[in-house]
Order: C-alpha cells, then structure tokens, then sequence
C-alpha cells in the first residue's frame, strides 16, 4: 500500500472515462510533487502561490493562473511554495474523432511528433479560461459532465493552437533517452525496495547502469536530490500517506518504511513536514480530508 508509484499506472476515472481530478494544498500528503511519470496527460493549473515545474530535464516557474501541460510518458516533477493546484489526467484516446480537422493536431499529438509548449501563462487569458472552465467540469461532475468535459478538452487544445503554442516535438537525442531511462530504473528501483535498510547509493546506481559518483551528480540535477536524499523523501512521504490513510502506529510505520530507529524517523518526518508523526496523523483526522494518491 503506497500513496504514489513513480510510474503510475492507476485507473482514472473510469474506464469508458479515463479521467482524474486532484486538490492540491500544502496539507496534501503529495504537496510536494514527486518525480515520476505516467502514460497519460496531465494539466496542472496553480490557483495560488508559486510552482517550480521540472519536465525532463527543463525547469518551469509558475504563478497563479498559469497552466502547464505535461505530454504522456514525461517525467515530471514540483516544488510548491504556499501554492493551491489544481490537475487533471487523462487519456489522449478520450479525444479520438474521425473529423478530418482534427485528426492531423490530435495525431501528432499522439505519436510524439508535435508537443504543446509545456508552460501556458496567465497572460494567454483564453488558455485560462478554458483550463479553468474544464478543471470546473472534471471537479464538480454537472449534468452533462462527459459532454462538458470532451468538449472543454477540445476548446482547450483549440485555444492553444490559436495562440500558437504548438510545435514540432524536440527531437530526443540518444544521451537523454538513455540518461530518462536511468533515472526511470534508479526511481523504479527505490519505489520497489524503499522498506529495505541496505538500500545504497552503489546499489542505486549499478541498477541504473552508471558509474556511482556520475550517479550521484546526475540524480542530483534531475530531481534536486542526492540519491539518498530521495530514498529518505520517499519514505517520509510513504509514510505520511500510511498516517493518514491507514490504523498502523508510529512504530509500525517507521518500520514498514526502512526505518530501524524510530527516535531517527520521527526526527526526519519533522524535518520533511514541520510536525511529528503523530501531530501529523491528528491534524489529518481534525480535517477529515480525504487525498487522492
């Protein structure tokens, strides 16, 4: 039972509608976005605060009302700074028509051979009203919503087009699909041994392939972490989830997360998320929110 997967391959929606909502505020055991991936799309728009978004290997500032579109199969990660954001995920498969207008954009889309531009600012002020009337649909679920929600999909690409903010896809080069490859194998890796104790940098990075102090530097430049670092991120964040979604006590949890000091975990927990574990598990409770993963 864990609160994300680095490559996340849960349902959204349902399977006639494979789309997903998700509340972001700094109580949110996911506040802090993590690096990971997914095969869907994603559009995350920040209502409030700031957002430092990394797709790959570029960096995005964001302020409120600006919107970022993550194409599938990317990785991506975020750091929050008194920020409220909103996301939706889905499949591009959602908007498959047989109209002849919109097969040559949606196409490209799919095969990687055009992208939208990652960053959608505020000042774009169509873009904005589109994202936001189509997080409203995905959010409040109205009569009509899946009409609603295809057709805010498609007023939204058709806003994006208009203000130009399609291009051909970069072309990847065979160093960064193999460096995305490591990293994707390094994070994979954690994902499958965080409980473990021996889990070492050399570890690390014989699973990714590379030399470990190489390792060591790239993994920091990607996800602003040393690899260790990380490992100690995740657990803390696997173990927030288990606070606030399971009955396991501190001590279990500790355990169940790779920690075999229990004075040490509740230390890191208060470094990580400015209060103790278990203040931790009654504010959740005091809320009675309920995070989506």
């Amino acid at each position: 039972m864990q609160v994300f997967r680095f490559q996340e391959s849960k349902s959204r929606g349902t399977a006639e509608f494979p789309i997903a909502y998700y509340y972001i505020a700094e109580t949110h055991p996911r506040y802090q976005m993590p690096c990971h991936w997914h095969t869907e799309c994603e559009i995350v728009h920040i209502r409030q605060g700031s957002f430092t978004a990394r797709i790959d290997d570029t960096e995005y500032a964001m302020e409120p009302g600006d919107t970022l579109w993550i194409r599938g199969g990317a990785l991506h990660s975020g750091v929050s700074r008194d920020c409220v954001y909103e996301c939706i995920v889905f499949d591009l498969d959602l908007l498959r028509t047989d109209l002849g207008a919109c097969q040559p954009l949606l196409e490209g889309l799919r095969q990687n051979l055009s992208e939208v531009v990652p960053l959608l600012p505020h000042t774009c002020t169509g873009i904005v009203r589109a994202a936001e009337d189509l997080i409203r649909s995905v959010r409040e679920q109205p009569a009509g919503y899946a009409f609603l929600v295809l057709g805010g999909l498609y007023r939204l690409l058709g806003e994006i087009q208009q203000a130009g903010c399609i291009r051909a896809a970069r072309p990847q080069f065979p160093a960064a699909y193999r460096s995305t490859a490591a990293l994707k194998r390094a994070l994979s890796y954690i994902e499958e041994h965080f409980s473990s104790e021996d889990l070492t940098l050399d570890t690390l990075a014989q699973e990714a392939g590379l030399n470990p102090r190489y390792f060591c530097r790239f993994f920091q430049q990607m996800t602003r972490k040393s690899p260790m670092q990380y490992v100690n991120w995740y657990r803390i964040e696997q173990a927030a989830w288990k606070l606030s979604h399971t009955d396991y006590s501190v001590t279990e949890i500790a355990f169940q997360c790779g920690f075999n000091d229990l004075s040490y975990f509740i230390r890191s927990f208060k470094k990580h998320k400015g209060v103790t574990p278990k203040q931790f598990s009654i504010n959740y409770k005091k809320t009675g929110e309920h995070f989506s993963a």
